[in-house]
């Protein structure tokens, strides 16, 4: 299994995971690997770039905020986040210092990159099933968009806390 991000500042950085836990950042101009690092101990399920060039993953292990621009094989991460898990995927907002992770759980967490507290939690009502994907609207930044196993496909509304659109046996609330 491999999964993709691509720097939205750049046309020529992308940046891979792997099933071995391994993290790559690529130059796509010289076709070269810039940055790896043993990320995770297992499957690389969520890849993406913050706003000021950060690298977000997640795996069963958690989430963990990385910075390319530091010499391979960077140790330590920036930040670690457990709480929720085991994750399926990430996505970083485009205009605010924030990402939103799914889980296993039929869960997405929304985080603030600037503070650490808790973060907000969306819960599907009659919801058991794993979320797969989970993605920021890049016009409607206050709109998340997710996929599940069992083919739901679910918008959530952040300014009004609510479902506005379920599809494959979801109901939206009210």
């Amino acid at each position: 299994m491999l999964i993709l991000a691509q720097d939205p500042s750049s046309l020529s950085v992308v940046a891979s995971g792997s099933g071995d836990g391994i993290v790559k950042v690529w130059d796509l101009t010289s076709r070269e690997e810039s940055w790896r690092t043993a990320a995770h101990n297992n499957i690389v399920k969520g890849l993406s770039f913050t706003n000021d060039k950060k690298l977000l993953t997640c795996a069963t292990d958690g989430i963990k905020l990385w910075d390319p621009s530091t010499a391979d094989g960077q140790v330590e991460p920036i930040h670690t986040w457990q709480e929720g898990g085991p994750y399926t995927s990430l996505s970083c907002h485009r205009a605010n210092n924030a990402f939103a992770a799914s889980s296993g759980a039929g869960c997405i967490s929304i985080w603030d990159l600037d503070h650490s507290t808790a973060p907000q939690k969306i819960q599907w009502p009659n919801f058991t099933d794993t979320i797969t994907d989970v993605c920021f609207n890049q016009v409607e930044t206050s709109v998340i968009g997710a996929t599940a196993s069992d083919r739901s496909v679910i918008l959530f509304d952040l300014r009004t806390n609510s479902m506005f659109a379920a599809h494959a046996g979801v109901e939206p609330d009210g």
